[in-house]
């Protein structure tokens, strides 16, 4: 797997509601663009991975831009912790079907929304 050509599916949410990422690469000059589904809104922005070792992969979002729709409460509430981890990201792994983002305070795991889920 590669973060690339993949919808990525957050594994839990506190609301239930669906909250996925996915990536495309920019080529040549064109900006890295993540976009995805963040509960309620749309979102999208640019993002930038490197490599510093071996297993190691820094990953940085840039300001993300979303749709302004209201939701209740609790699902805006957590839209917003989400799109705060995003944009404090630090790097990423994947493993498997799984790929796990860390933030400072911890870590949002996806798995490939047409793959296999895990065991509840």
């Amino acid at each position: 797997y590669t973060l690339e050509d993949v919808t990525w599916l957050l594994d839990k949410t506190i609301t239930g509601t669906e909250i996925t990422i996915e990536f495309t690469p920019g080529i040549g000059s064109e900006d890295s663009v993540v976009t995805g589904t963040a509960g309620c809104n749309t979102y999208q922005g640019v993002y930038t991975e490197t490599t510093r070792a071996i297993g190691t992969n820094v990953i940085k979002f840039g300001p993300l831009a979303t749709t302004r729709k209201m939701c209740d409460q609790a699902l805006m509430e957590q839209e917003g912790l989400f799109l705060a981890a995003l944009e404090a990201a630090t790097s990423y792994k994947i493993e498997g079907f799984a790929l796990t983002i860390v933030y400072p305070g911890g870590e949002l795991l996806f798995y490939d929304q047409d793959g296999p889920r895990p065991r509840q």
